[in-house]
């Protein structure tokens, strides 16, 4: 088995031996102090923590200062191998102009979205329902007022 050495004296198998086993992908990695995040830009295994072991450091972005470095050379040979990005780091990388695509939207989508998108618009009626002859309103009822005011007039 051939091992090649990359940054930080890791050593793992080369790219052509056992790596394109696995699925990689780039993500962001939390450093810094106590309510003052920082983050670096790692490859590694999908199934692996980000606080662990990483193949390569690719950059790093602090978001309070929205500085960004990226390595984008070795950011492209990785997204050439196959390895995934996260939705902040594609993000990141479309506003870089690192990648040519569209952004990503991030976080959940909330139930009224999930909801709506599942049952059919008003705009848009079901087959049965137009089928069906249209309803027509139930009379009146009377309120408890005009009764107490009937029982009076007696």
């Amino acid at each position: 088995m051939v091992y090649c050495v990359i940054r930080h004296g890791l050593t793992i198998p080369s790219v052509s031996a056992n790596l394109l086993a696995y699925m990689l992908i780039i993500r962001l990695a939390r450093v810094g102090k106590t309510k003052h995040a920082a983050f670096r830009l790692i490859v590694s295994e999908k199934t692996r923590s980000p606080q662990s072991s990483f193949l390569e450091l690719l950059g790093n972005y602090d978001p309070y200062t929205h500085k960004v470095n990226l390595l984008a050379d070795r950011i492209k040979y990785w997204l050439s191998q196959g390895a995934q990005t996260s939705d902040t780091v594609h993000n990141l990388l479309v506003r870089a102009k690192v990648v040519e695509a569209k952004t990503r939207p991030q976080g959940r989508a909330k139930k009224e979205a999930v909801q709506s998108e599942s049952a059919p618009t008003e705009s848009e009626p079901k087959a049965a329902d137009k089928t069906e002859e249209p309803k027509t309103a139930p009379a009146p009822e009377t309120k408890p007022e005009d009764k107490k005011a009937e029982v009076k007039t007696e």
